[in-house]
């Protein structure tokens, strides 16, 4: 799904608006989208995937997620458009929607849960939903979302008290590989800050208006980045932030994914104000991106 990820996001953000790609590579792009076709739910249309499947590939998610149904839900919705190349029906991608909210919301904690029918709460997941408008713009429940995730275990309540723990609460052990927890990594994806998601939290907040909070994480990866030369993939979770290191592992340095993540939050911050932030975290975007560029050759 991340490969047609990709592709809309590489059409949606080129300057000449140019959609050539959809039908030239229509047939390879039908194929990977009718691979899901044998692991949709009948009734709901959900996917379901298998043990150590997505990003969190450190804890056996095996089932009914929602990242990788709001993943398909966007990959869907955008190629309806072009129904013809991909038969893809408007009344199954309505149904969809309403399944996933239907399955996933959590009324009582104003956010959408991660399992099905399971009360772990994911961050990434949750902020995708406000950044691709799933949650649409100028809703109550896009500000109970935020807000929710602002105040929770996630966000300021972390021992960090900055967003980039990707779940809340911790998974059990038994939940977790085996390789991970050899290398002591059994926190990998419920106990470290994300960088990735550290940025992609000060994207949302500048999308919700919240200046105070977004400054407030812009200021954390400047320092980070000053301090470390780098941004590294994962950070412990605690007032020192040191990137996350154990006696047999040692975080990725020089982390594209994280780049690239803060240079799209400063993107928007740039957009949302229309004009450049201050030159030291203009330097510090330049060189990220030369970081990004270097690091994808």
């Amino acid at each position: 799904m991340f490969v047609i990820l990709a592709i809309i996001n590489y059409v949606e953000n080129n300057k000449k608006g140019d959609n050539t790609i959809i039908y030239e590579k229509s047939e390879k792009i039908k194929m990977l989208y009718d691979y899901y076709d044998d692991k949709k739910d009948e009734k709901t249309g959900l996917i379901k995937q298998p043990p150590f499947s997505d990003w969190q590939d450190s804890v056996n998610r095996g089932g009914f997620t929602f990242l990788t149904n709001l993943i398909y839900y966007k990959i869907s919705k955008y190629l309806l458009p072009y129904a013809k190349e991909y038969n893809i029906d408007s009344s199954f991608v309505i149904r969809l929607k309403r399944e996933i909210n239907k399955n996933f919301y959590d009324d009582k904690k104003k956010m959408y849960r991660s399992i099905l029918d399971k009360d772990y709460y994911s961050l990434e997941s949750n902020l995708l939903a406000i950044d691709w408008n799933f949650v649409e713009e100028g809703t109550q429940k896009r500000k109970d979302i935020y807000e929710s995730l602002r105040d929770s275990e996630l966000w300021k309540k972390s021992k960090s008290t900055y967003p980039g723990r990707s779940t809340f609460p911790k998974y059990p052990s038994s939940q977790k590989a085996l390789h991970v927890k050899l290398v002591c990594l059994e926190g990998y994806h419920d106990n470290v800050i994300w960088t990735w998601i550290t940025a992609l939290s000060a994207k949302i907040s500048c999308k919700m208006d919240d200046k105070e909070e977004y400054e407030r994480i812009i200021n954390l990866l400047h320092k980070l980045y000053m301090r470390d030369g780098t941004i590294c993939e994962t950070y412990f979770q605690d007032k020192y932030m040191k990137p996350f290191e154990s006696f047999i592992y040692k975080t990725e340095e020089d982390f594209s994914w994280s780049a690239g993540k803060y240079i799209e939050m400063i993107n928007e911050i740039n957009l949302k104000n229309d004009k450049h932030l201050n030159k030291t975290s203009r330097l510090t975007s330049n060189k990220l991106t030369k970081n990004t560029n270097y690091l994808m050759l």
